[in-house]
């Protein structure tokens, strides 16, 4: 093999690898647990499964097949029967996980192509230069913010700049699904995949999630999925991932480099 099939080889790796590390999003709840190392699992509504579902079995491409009943009428007979079908969980084992939050743009350095973030869960100032991949979106960020500090009414200096104090940036906060992955602070590995009904959760799962009460699970999760008709009375099918935090991945700025290449 001559070293640049080696390299090339090394980058096909890198790709590979690349499939593997996806965003995932997290309310602030959520965020202070994984924060304080309190969670290890979270639950994910299954989407377009039959309600008639009453069995799941893992297959071996790491899917999961779901057998639901089904009704109707042929020839002005009533029949009951059984269909199947088969389904990938968003997440496997061995996936990376970059968490998602609110955030806003907390200062910027155009020399250096970097933003500096404040986080909203805990309103933490990050004062290290994060370098930002996408120059476009880079200077979109820019724009953002300086158009929201002259609305705000934050004064100039006399050389046109913009300042304030770290933390009280006039930007406003960014929802989760618009994080850049330069910008997260929280990596995990999924460990574990399993599919179930949501009311099946068990005491101990719950601690996993990170509360201690049943209410207090039940309200978070109404919270965020009760609008969207997977409400805790519903019981719907979920898929339970179970994870690790872990660090930064080693190939982390390559990964953001390539990430909407």
């Amino acid at each position: 093999m001559t070293m640049n099939e080696k390299r090339l080889g090394e980058r096909q790796k890198d790709v590979m690898n690349f499939e593997k590390i996806k965003p995932i999003n997290f309310g602030p709840e959520m965020i202070l647990t994984i924060a304080d190392n309190r969670k290890t699992q979270t639950r994910r509504p299954i989407k377009n499964i039959s309600e008639n579902t009453h069995h799941v079995e893992r297959n071996e491409d790491g899917s999961f097949g779901f057998m639901f009943s089904s009704y109707g009428v042929i020839n002005g007979k009533a029949f009951i029967g059984d269909g199947w079908e088969d389904i990938m969980p968003k997440y496997q084992p061995g996936d990376i996980l970059w968490c998602r939050e609110q955030w806003r743009i907390g200062a910027w350095d155009l020399r250096r192509d970097s933003i500096a973030v404040d986080y909203k869960v805990d309103y933490f100032s990050r004062l290290d230069w994060l370098e930002i991949s996408d120059e476009v979106k880079l200077h979109q960020y820019v724009d953002q913010v300086k158009k929201r500090a002259d609305k705000k009414g934050v004064r100039r200096q006399p050389d046109g700049s913009l300042k304030w104090i770290p933390g009280y940036s006039p930007d406003y906060w960014r929802p989760a699904k618009h994080m850049p992955p330069e910008t997260a602070r929280y990596f995990l590995e999924v460990t574990d995949v399993k599919a179930e009904r949501l009311q099946d959760i068990s005491l101990d799962d719950m601690i996993a999630e990170g509360v201690y009460t049943k209410d207090s699970f039940i309200n978070i999760w109404n919270t965020y999925y009760i609008y969207k008709d997977y409400g805790w009375d519903t019981n719907p099918w979920v898929w339970v991932y179970s994870f690790k935090k872990i660090k930064r991945p080693n190939n982390w700025k390559a990964f953001c480099q390539s990430y909407r290449s």
